[in-house]
Order: structure tokens, then sequence, then C-alpha cells
């Protein structure tokens, strides 16, 4: 941009005018991305009263879920080979049986 190009001229003036445009620019850009911000959190407002839900959509619980479960509390299987055989991670079957979720199906794995 000719505008901000100091190099050629090493004037008070140029330096001046480049600055101020500068200034200006800058501006711009951040009103700009406060109006993004503020549509954006109308947007993500609008479809939550639409009842939209957000973020990864929750695993069901498998029919031997209870099977495995007790399994690992006998002792007959580890944590880690339990959550294998249900298809989900060791954290989140260690949480799910401290949440005491054991076997019922309307209840859902994340």
């Amino acid at each position: 941009m000719p505008l901000l190009d100091t190099r050629r001229e090493n004037d008070l003036l140029g330096s001046f005018v480049a600055d101020i445009t500068l200034q200006i620019l800058s501006f711009v850009a951040h009103q700009e991305r406060d109006f993004i911000r503020q549509r954006q959190k109308e947007g993500i407002e609008q479809a939550r009263a639409r009842g939209v839900r957000f973020g990864r959509p929750k695993k069901q619980y498998l029919q031997n879920y209870g099977m495995v479960c007790s399994a690992w509390r006998e002792g007959r299987l580890s944590c880690r080979k339990a959550a294998k055989q249900l298809g989900i991670s060791e954290s989140t079957f260690r949480r799910r049986v401290q949440e005491g979720a054991e076997g019922t199906e309307e209840k859902r794995l994340s």
C-alpha cells in the first residue's frame, strides 16, 4: 500500500500519515471482529432457544454394559479390557462406574 510505505520518504509528514492510516485500519478491523463476535453470540443464543445441542453426541450404553461392569467389579476383567469391550475409553468407563450409571439403557456414555 503506497500510503503506508515509509521507505521512500523519510520525512515527518509521510510517517505521520502512515501511522494515522495504520491506526484507522486497525480500528476498523477491531470493530469488525467485535461485530462478528456479537453476531456469533446471537446465533448461538437463537440456536439454543430452538433446542440445538452443541458438542459431541453421547454414546449409547451397550447391551452388555452391566455384565462387563460386574465382571470388572469382581476382578475378572481389568478396567482397560472392560472399556475396550464396551468401545469406550478407560477414563469414560471409570467415570461412569463412579457415577453409578450401571446398566440402564436410558443413561448414556460420553
